[in-house]
């Protein structure tokens, strides 16, 4: 189910996030190669005694000129990510 949905910064395509502690990016060129750029991060998720714990991702915004986004989750953690390279850039502490 989807929580937060946003623009690129460069309108190229999207960004959406979930209650299942996923984004997903996706591309509106509908070409081949451009459509093989888009993909999903598995991310505010938490491994506590062999259980995995998932927190939603509430917030999701872009930065104007670079494309990487931040995105919050329900526990309180912000990350930054970047699609283009298609990985996780860092994570702030809980606060």
């Amino acid at each position: 189910m989807t929580r937060a949905i946003r623009c690129m910064s460069n309108g190229q395509g999207y960004t959406s996030t979930s209650f299942e502690g996923r984004v997903a990016v996706e591309l509106f060129d509908t070409s081949t190669e451009v459509q093989s750029e888009k993909c999903t991060f598995k991310c505010h998720w938490q491994t506590i005694d062999k259980f995995d714990i998932i927190y939603p991702v509430n917030v999701l915004v872009f930065h104007p000129h670079f494309g990487t986004f931040a995105t919050g989750d329900g526990d309180s953690m912000v990350s930054f990510w970047n699609s283009a390279a298609k990985r996780a850039l860092r994570q702030l502490p809980k606060y």
